[in-house]
């Protein structure tokens, strides 16, 4: 289950998907957006998942590659 203030973002992006799909004849665009709602849902269902997925980040990865242009 979503938080309140979550579920509430839920309902504004699932009307505003749910209007652009219809004026574009796209569905799949609110297809993309309940998928990625269910697994925000998923998230706050595992309190140990939702505990390490929101606790700080402290581990330092190095540098971050230089951009490469894909072709090259």
């Amino acid at each position: 289950m979503l938080p309140a203030g979550d579920l509430k973002e839920f309902v504004g992006d699932f009307i505003r998907n749910a209007l652009a799909a219809a004026e574009l004849g796209r569905w799949e665009v609110l297809g993309q957006t309940v998928r990625e709602w269910k697994a925000t849902a998923a998230v706050y269902a595992d309190s140990a998942l939702l505990k390490e997925l929101t606790k700080p980040v402290t581990d330092d990865h190095g540098p971050v590659p230089p951009h490469a242009d894909i072709g090259e």
